[in-house]
């Protein structure tokens, strides 16, 4: 391929990734808090495509107006309905949120780290894919070496997560001794 062609493959893939993580309106509820109908809420509910697990992905956001003074009085951030929900946390200009879910496939667990601004799922990896992620399963939340947080300036997420490791090949199956990795002789510390 050209440096053209690159290009052109790029502009396109970045095109679809924008276009497919928009968000479509699957349903909404309201209610009035009042008996004067001057408050209202209204909670909708939103799919959108996750290109990580290549799958539909449901979430609501709540929505709190002052029909009086025409204002938007409360905003609640993101909630996925489906997926299981390992940590959640907001940044500190309540502008992000980052999710760690779990789900099972057969009898192995995958883990996906998401990060979403507004109604929109900007960045999501699965933490077992070896190109992408740098670092294992993300800790849970009551583990006792757990630590998950925004930076202050709402750039950076940090957190815990295990070490990744090469995974463990025979002396008889690898084409160089490179490939082998840690031998099931060595010893790890486990904290358990």
């Amino acid at each position: 391929m050209t440096t053209t062609d690159n290009k052109i493959l790029s502009s396109t893939i970045e095109t679809y990734r924008h276009y497919a993580g928009q968000p479509t309106l699957s349903d909404i509820e309201c209610c009035n808090q009042d008996s004067n109908d001057e408050i209202l809420h209204l909670t909708p509910y939103f799919s959108t495509k996750d290109l990580v697990k290549l799958e539909n992905l449901t979430y609501t956001r709540s929505f709190t107006y002052s029909l009086k003074t025409r204002q938007l009085l409360f905003t609640s951030n993101v909630t996925t309905i489906n997926g299981n929900i390992i940590r959640r946390l907001a940044s500190p200009d309540g502008k992000y949120l980052a999710l760690v879910t779990k789900d099972l496939k057969g009898e192995q667990e995958l883990y996906y780290v998401q990060i979403w601004h507004d109604e929109h799922l900007i960045f999501g990896y699965e933490v077992s894919d070896s190109k992408i992620s740098p670092h294992g399963k993300v800790l849970p939340k009551n583990d006792y070496a757990s630590f998950f947080e925004w930076s202050p300036d709402s750039r950076r997420l940090i957190f815990t997560a295990e070490e990744k490791r090469k995974p463990f090949k025979s002396y008889f199956t690898a084409e160089k001794l490179d490939d082998l990795g840690e031998s099931f002789s060595t010893y790890r510390e486990n904290w358990g």
